[in-house]
Protein backbone atom coordinates (compact mmCIF):
# COMPACT_ATOMS: atom_id res chain seq x y z
CA UNK A 1 0.00 0.00 0.00
CA UNK A 2 1.26 3.08 -1.19
CA UNK A 3 1.97 5.97 1.57
CA UNK A 4 0.75 9.61 0.94
CA UNK A 5 3.29 12.41 0.29
CA UNK A 6 2.22 14.20 3.50
CA UNK A 7 1.98 11.27 5.85
CA UNK A 8 5.78 10.48 4.74
CA UNK A 9 6.79 13.87 5.32
CA UNK A 10 5.35 14.52 8.59
CA UNK A 11 7.42 10.51 9.37
CA UNK A 12 10.98 11.90 8.22
CA UNK A 13 10.16 14.86 10.13
CA UNK A 14 9.90 13.37 13.10
CA UNK A 15 13.00 11.09 12.37
CA UNK A 16 15.07 14.32 11.94
CA UNK A 17 13.51 16.76 15.05
CA UNK A 18 12.00 14.64 17.61
CA UNK A 19 10.19 17.32 19.15
CA UNK A 20 8.63 17.64 15.77
CA UNK A 21 4.35 17.06 16.57
CA UNK A 22 1.78 16.92 13.84
CA UNK A 23 -1.30 19.20 13.85
CA UNK A 24 -3.30 16.57 13.40
CA UNK A 25 -6.95 18.74 14.66
CA UNK A 26 -8.25 21.83 12.82
CA UNK A 27 -10.71 22.96 13.68
CA UNK A 28 -14.07 23.24 11.20
CA UNK A 29 -13.75 27.22 10.95
CA UNK A 30 -9.56 26.95 10.07
CA UNK A 31 -10.05 24.16 7.76
CA UNK A 32 -12.57 25.95 5.89
CA UNK A 33 -10.38 28.85 5.18
CA UNK A 34 -8.05 26.47 3.62
CA UNK A 35 -10.22 24.87 1.39
CA UNK A 36 -11.29 28.37 -0.10
CA UNK A 37 -8.26 29.57 -0.61
CA UNK A 38 -8.10 31.14 -4.40
CA UNK A 39 -5.02 29.98 -7.02
CA UNK A 40 -3.99 33.58 -6.55
CA UNK A 41 -3.75 33.54 -3.10
CA UNK A 42 -1.82 30.85 -3.19
CA UNK A 43 0.56 32.25 -5.01
CA UNK A 44 0.82 35.11 -3.03
CA UNK A 45 1.42 33.49 -0.03
CA UNK A 46 3.83 31.21 -1.81
CA UNK A 47 5.98 34.72 -2.16
CA UNK A 48 6.30 34.93 1.16
CA UNK A 49 9.65 34.43 1.98
CA UNK A 50 11.69 36.59 4.45
CA UNK A 51 11.68 37.28 7.95
CA UNK A 52 9.39 41.22 7.14
CA UNK A 53 7.00 39.74 4.86
CA UNK A 54 6.44 36.85 7.81
CA UNK A 55 5.38 39.60 10.01
CA UNK A 56 3.58 41.45 7.62
CA UNK A 57 1.47 38.74 6.56
CA UNK A 58 0.69 37.65 10.06
CA UNK A 59 -0.50 41.05 10.68
CA UNK A 60 -2.83 41.01 7.77
CA UNK A 61 -3.83 37.75 8.77
CA UNK A 62 -5.07 38.25 12.58
CA UNK A 63 -6.71 41.69 11.72
CA UNK A 64 -9.09 40.20 9.07
CA UNK A 65 -10.23 37.71 11.38
CA UNK A 66 -13.34 37.40 13.57
CA UNK A 67 -11.60 37.42 16.43
CA UNK A 68 -12.16 40.92 18.81
CA UNK A 69 -9.73 40.88 21.65
CA UNK A 70 -12.54 43.53 22.75
CA UNK A 71 -15.19 40.67 23.58
CA UNK A 72 -12.85 37.60 23.85
CA UNK A 73 -10.01 39.11 25.63
CA UNK A 74 -6.47 37.22 24.57
CA UNK A 75 -2.92 38.24 26.54
CA UNK A 76 -0.44 38.80 23.58
CA UNK A 77 1.77 35.61 25.54
CA UNK A 78 -1.44 33.25 24.93
CA UNK A 79 -1.17 34.28 21.20
CA UNK A 80 2.40 33.71 21.46
CA UNK A 81 2.37 30.30 23.00
CA UNK A 82 -0.82 29.34 20.41
CA UNK A 83 0.98 30.95 17.31
CA UNK A 84 4.86 29.42 18.89
CA UNK A 85 3.13 25.64 19.24
CA UNK A 86 1.49 25.86 15.87
CA UNK A 87 5.28 26.71 14.20
CA UNK A 88 6.97 23.76 16.07
CA UNK A 89 4.26 21.33 14.59
CA UNK A 90 5.22 22.53 11.31
CA UNK A 91 8.73 21.96 12.02
CA UNK A 92 10.15 25.60 12.38
CA UNK A 93 12.93 25.96 15.37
Amino acid sequence: MKKDGKKLLFEMMEKVNPNFKQVTEVSPDAQRVQQVTTPIAQRANARIDNPNDFKDWFQIQFSTTGFDPKERPITISQVQALVRDAMIALGYK
